[in-house]
């Protein structure tokens, strides 16, 4: 660390520092003196008490004052002259520079020391930055620079005493030697190494023309070190080219063409001797060469040079095998082969002996599956072809264009017989029929219609009871709306309602209307309506097992009547309540409507009354089969058990001309069962 340098002041600087200052104010002691008991003591009138002052015998030293670089603590805060000094250096061999070795903090620069720092050696006036440097024997640094002899002139880092060019940086030992005409690394020799002999290479292939040298360090574009070229003017001319047919030495060996015989084939011609002067040669003569000798030619093709029509010109004809244009293929071979001496040919697909018009082929030997005649209509078809038989089958057998029934040659034993259907219901009249292939107008193949004036009338329709045979089946008036029997279950339309199920009584099945039991009812309903003008009704019956309890009935009720309708028990027998008319079989006397205890009746079953009764039959509840039968016509209506007739009865103004068929039984106060099977409703 630098050390603070300070003086001893004289009286007469003393006196000089105060002369400088402000003198202080002059106290006028005319007044009364101060009191010492109220004020602090300030013995130099600095306005600082003495206690706080660190001087109080000197009015410039005060907590309040400036610090200034005298020696002094002027703010009584501890410390001298604090950051107003400068560094100075010992010079102590007084050549200005100072050793900074030395350095201390003072006000001004003394004696002895020098404000500049850097000499290397303070003790010898001669050494200081800057000073002159010795000869190059005196090893002495003086110019504090670092180096000893001589000063580096160029700035390359050597002294003048080491450096061959003191005046250029480029030069000394050591230095990489460029091609300068200058000695760059200081060994005497100038561009040692450097210097090539080169040759103009003109054309640009990389071969130099031998007498256009030049030596030199740095070789101009467009000189190479090689001086082989024969020709500096033409670039297709080096050692390296190929040697051509076209009178030059390309390759610089001094032969030329067909003398050299590095001569490139490529670029001579390849000829062939022609001996029949077809212009085409024989390949077995070749010969490759830049001149071409009279008699040959340069195409070597002929495949037959004795021959003057065989040569690859020529035209492929069915000859016998000869390939004539020399491709390796002859005759059918040879797909080039000329249609005009060929034959045509028909692809024969269907082996009948005629063949496709559309399948033509030209060859000179007849190919497989192909004939000369064109005159199949269908190759396809074995069985087309001219002198077929024509048939019924939509095609033209014999291909004479006529196909079917506008063949007149046709086979008849292939047409069908067609029935006049005059009437259009579908179906053909037997007594008159057409043979032909197709249907003619208004004829069918079906011939059973057995009146072909009534569309009405024939095999498919429906059997009405008009006097008619509408169906063509030999029977008229046969219509059957229903009929089952419940051996195998409740068919297609009938419904059960109430206390009605379908039971298996042994092994046959039937349906019971009502059990052994008090106030049952139970309907069964057919679901189509029914026309009523003519009409048959049979089934099968057994009633019994209880104490007497009425009976069943057979119902032809209003139409409106839904399928899902049932009356109520007892005396109605299953009916009472539904509006329509009824044959009941009754087993119990219900006085007055129907007095008799065992009987059969056709009453109304919205009144219950009878129109007519007739107890002359067996009695009915004694377990025992029985067939009730009803036949109506028009208004006359015919019951039947077991086949003997109960009565007759005319009820006059029937209001229906569909009913809504139904069987029903009921029991009340007493009990039976009653059961139906084998149910059939038809026309009479």
């Amino acid at each position: 660390m630098p050390q603070r340098l300070t003086f001893p002041l004289t009286l007469a600087a003393l006196l000089l520092l105060a002369a400088c200052k402000d003198a202080p104010s002059v106290v006028d002691d005319t007044g009364p003196a101060p009191d010492d008991s109220e004020a602090p003591l300030d013995a130099d009138g600095d306005g600082v008490p003495a206690p706080e002052d660190c001087d109080d015998g000197d009015p410039y030293v005060s907590p309040n004052a400036t610090e200034t670089c005298d020696g002094q603590d002027n703010n009584c805060d501890g410390a001298t002259d604090e950051g107003l000094g400068q560094l100075v250096y010992p010079d102590g061999d007084g050549d200005g520079y100072g050793d900074e070795g030395g350095a201390v903090t003072a006000c001004e620069v003394t004696e002895g020391f020098v404000a500049e720092a850097g000499d290397c050696d303070d003790g010898d006036a001669a050494s200081f930055p800057g000073a002159p440097e010795a000869d190059c024997e005196d090893p002495k640094d003086y110019n504090c620079d670092g180096s000893v002899g001589q000063a580096d002139g160029d700035g390359d880092g050597r002294s003048a005493c080491e450096d061959c060019d003191d005046s250029d940086s480029t030069s000394y030992p050591g230095a990489p030697e460029t091609c300068d005409d200058r000695d760059n690394n200081c060994d005497g020799a100038v561009d040692e190494g450097l210097l090539v002999t080169v040759y103009a290479d003109e054309d640009g292939d990389g071969y130099g023309d031998p007498a256009a040298p030049l030596t030199t360090c740095a070789p101009p574009a467009g000189t190479v070190e090689n001086s082989a070229d024969c020709d500096d003017d033409d670039a297709s001319v080096s050692p390296v080219a190929s040697e051509t047919c076209d009178s030059v030495d390309n390759d610089c060996d001094s032969l030329t063409d067909d003398s050299d015989p590095s001569l490139d084939l490529s670029s001579a011609t390849t000829s062939y001797a022609d001996d029949d002067g077809d212009s085409y040669g024989d390949p077995a003569t070749a010969e490759t060469a830049c001149l071409v000798d009279a008699g040959r030619v340069r195409r070597g093709e002929d495949c037959d040079d004795g021959d003057a029509q065989v040569n690859p010109s020529a035209t492929e004809v069915c000859d016998g095998g000869e390939d004539d244009d020399c491709d390796g293929l002859s005759d059918d071979d040879d797909p080039s082969l000329s249609a005009a001496s060929a034959s045509a040919w028909y692809a024969d697909d269907d082996g009948d002996g005629a063949g496709d018009p559309s399948a033509r082929a030209t060859a000179c030997v007849q190919p497989s599956g192909f004939v000369s005649g064109a005159t199949d209509c269908d190759d396809g078809d074995r069985a087309i072809y001219p002198g077929a038989s024509e048939v019924c089958d939509g095609l033209d057998n014999d291909c004479d264009g006529l196909t079917d029934d506008d063949d007149p040659g046709r086979l008849l034993a292939s047409t069908s017989l067609w029935y006049d259907d005059l009437d259009a219901d579908g179906y053909g009249d037997p007594s008159a029929s057409t043979q032909a292939c197709e249907a003619p107008s208004a004829a069918v193949a079906d011939d059973s219609d057995c009146d072909d004036g009534d569309a009405a009338v024939n095999p498919g329709a429906t059997e009405d009871c008009d006097d008619l045979d509408n169906d063509c089946d030999g029977v008229v008036d046969q219509v059957v709306y229903f009929e089952s029997g419940f051996d195998s279950g409740l068919p297609a339309g009938i419904v059960l309602n109430g206390n009605a199920a379908w039971i298996r009584a042994g092994s046959d099945g039937m349906v019971r209307l009502t059990a052994v039991d008090y106030y049952l009812v139970g309907d069964a309903l057919l679901t189509d309506l029914i026309p009523a003008d003519d009409l048959e009704i049979t089934f099968r019956f057994i009633t019994g097992g209880g104490d007497g309890a009425d009976g069943l009935a057979l119902g032809l009720l209003d139409p409106t009547t839904p399928d899902t309708a049932i009356g109520v028990y007892g005396e109605g027998l299953g009916l009472y309540g539904l509006t329509g008319y009824a044959v009941e079989l009754d087993t119990f006397t219900n006085y007055p409507k129907d007095p008799d205890n065992n009987h059969i009746a056709l009453m109304d079953t919205t009144t219950l009354t009878a129109f007519v009764s007739s107890s002359s039959i067996p009695n009915l509840d004694d377990g025992t089969e029985r067939e009730l039968g009803l036949i109506k016509s028009g208004d006359d209506f015919t019951v039947t058990l077991d086949g003997s007739t109960v009565f007759t009865y005319t009820l006059t103004g029937f209001p229906y001309s569909e009913v809504r068929i139904a069987l029903s039984a009921s029991t009340g106060g007493l009990t039976n069962y009653h059961l139906f099977d084998d149910l059939k409703v038809m026309c009479p």
